[in-house]
């Protein structure tokens, strides 16, 4: 009976509680059952991150950043369209709005052809064609390489080096055709050069112009061949009776 008794009273002593430190020893060395149930009895317990939890702290981080991104307002770049008139600037400090100088305006009116009749443009047309001849004759005389010939209203001058000049006249258009080597075609009409206060009444005076350009017969032949045809009629009668 007294072995029973002192076996009993052995049975109900209560154990000691381990050193935590020697927990973790003898952890190190027990198999992982074993572990795994002092782990789940320990008060402190830590639970393990499973694969769901990290998903839901992931999905967590991302539904913040979103809404953090739909609080934050946009900056626009703002563009400023104005209709008014730049401002000019000079070169100069002082010439802040310079007054834009305007192209002057060409004082001259283009020349209109003179109201010929028949009778007049043939009197005109043969008058300066028997001067220019006599001056090309005078130039024949001085050299043997240039060649005139005058017949029915056309006049062809060989002139070398530069070539063959071919003038005509147009009774039907009331103008005088020329065809150079170097200036090329070009047809003239009589206008009147003066008429005005100064010249007496019922005279005046003209001569042959390109229209397009402004430019006379007169000037081409004395650039080209060097004869001078400013003078080659005398007062004529007024032009417009």
């Amino acid at each position: 009976m007294k072995l029973s008794l002192n076996l009993s009273s052995s049975t109900s002593r209560p154990t000691p509680p381990l050193n935590p430190y020697l927990n973790l020893y003898h952890a190190s060395k027990m198999p992982p059952n074993t572990l795994l149930k002092l782990v789940r009895s320990s008060p402190h317990q830590i639970a393990p991150r499973t694969s769901s939890s990290l998903l839901r702290a992931a999905a967590s981080k991302r539904t913040f950043n979103h809404i953090n991104r739909s609080t934050q307002t946009p900056i626009q770049a703002s563009r400023t369209f104005s209709s008014g008139r730049p401002a000019l600037k000079g070169l100069s400090p002082e010439s802040e709005n310079p007054t834009p100088t305007l192209s002057p305006k060409a004082s001259s009116t283009p020349a209109a052809p003179a109201n010929l009749t028949a009778e007049q443009y043939n009197e005109l047309s043969d008058a300066y064609m028997d001067a220019l001849v006599t001056k090309l004759e005078e130039l024949q005389d001085e050299s043997e390489n240039i060649d005139v010939d005058y017949s029915a209203g056309v006049l062809t001058l060989v002139f070398p080096p530069a070539g063959t000049y071919v003038l005509n006249k147009q009774p039907p258009n009331k103008q005088i055709w020329l065809s150079s080597p170097i200036s090329g075609p070009k047809r003239y009409d009589f206008v009147m050069a003066s008429e005005g206060q100064d010249a007496k009444e019922g005279t005046g005076s003209g001569e042959w112009v390109y229209l397009r350009d402004g430019s006379t017969l007169n000037q081409v032949l004395a650039n080209e061949i060097g004869v001078d045809m400013e003078n080659p009629y005398s007062v004529v009668g007024h032009l417009g009776e």
